[in-house]
């Protein structure tokens, strides 16, 4: 848990904060577009070369052979290619495709350029300061190559509106740019990395916190959850909080104890009917869970908005 600071607000809450790895990534991800295209190519090929920055294809429809550091892969309709900084590679195939190439850390000393480095092009020794640094990241830093066979729907989504929208607002749009990168970061993650199910996994996991999150007020029901998982109620209390960091029945008490505020502050009913429609069978049971969450009693919060 964070500590509270010297001086907290009034009814504060101590939150989990998110692991170490997750709160280095929020902060070092800051993407920046800067070229993209989506189109057909009939008898495309890429003699090798070495890349400044980022690519990341997808690839719709066609097949061909992608080759990174001399090992050669075919690669197919629904594959997603990732190719870090400086890697030597080379493509050839006919295909649909839609890529962009980006950096991970936004850098106005380094990032402001854009040329199109043909194949052949493999010595980048005399522009070492425009390569895009590594990331010390332990998961991004290892994507490499045909990252995900079948890529998920809201991945390809958030592709389609990069490709779309630097197509037709190129600069205008660099912030909307870099949140559907960082978005499209995440959705890449989960596919990869979201647990023993990937995608389909990490999919359940969400569905099931949003439930809980969207009526706190309906007492928990695990057995629901888990079955809609298709898990039993040990694994799914196990998956949750291995997804989540905490677990359904604390996701559940703090999503109750913040309607409880928000109640409190912009409700007309009393105590006794808010601990009512927060399904509480007594206003004593309802001042005890909420005093500790927010160390303060329901009337003493709500004496303090004024």
């Amino acid at each position: 848990m964070i500590k509270s600071l010297n001086n907290p607000l009034p009814g504060e809450v101590q939150v989990q904060p998110p692991p170490a790895e997750l709160s280095e990534r929020m902060r070092f991800l800051r993407p920046y577009v800067r070229q993209s295209n989506d189109e057909w190519r009939q008898n495309w090929v890429l003699g090798e070369r070495r890349l400044f920055d980022y690519l990341l294809v997808y690839f719709p429809r066609g097949n061909g052979v992608v080759t990174l550091d001399g090992v050669s892969r075919a690669f197919g309709p629904g594959n997603l290619l990732w190719i870090p900084p400086d890697t030597l590679h080379a493509m050839r195939g006919t295909c649909h495709c839609q890529y962009f190439h980006f950096d991970l850390i936004y850098d106005p000393a380094r990032s402001h350029w854009d040329a199109f480095l043909p194949g052949g092009f493999t010595d980048l020794s005399a522009w070492r300061e425009r390569v895009h640094p590594p990331v010390t990241d332990p998961v991004i830093s290892a994507w490499r190559g045909i990252i995900i066979e079948k890529t998920p729907l809201s991945a390809v989504n958030l592709i389609n509106a990069i490709c779309n929208r630097h197509r037709d607002h190129g600069g205008r749009e660099m912030i909307t740019l870099s949140a559907l990168t960082v978005l499209l970061v995440q959705e890449i993650y989960l596919a990869i990395e979201g647990g023993p199910g990937g995608a389909h996994d990490a999919q359940l996991m969400r569905e099931a916190a949003a439930g809980i999150r969207a009526h706190p007020e309906l007492k928990l029901n695990l057995r629901r959850l888990a079955a809609r998982a298709r898990l039993s109620e040990s694994h799914f209390r196990k998956r949750f909080k291995e997804y989540h960091g905490v677990s359904p029945h604390r996701m559940w008490s703090q999503a109750r104890c913040e309607l409880a505020c928000e109640r409190l502050m912009y409700s007309p009913d009393n105590i006794s009917e808010i601990a009512a429609g927060l399904g509480f069978n007594s206003v004593h049971n309802f001042s005890r869970d909420f005093k500790k969450w927010m160390r303060l009693s329901p009337s003493e919060f709500r004496n303090k908005r004024t």
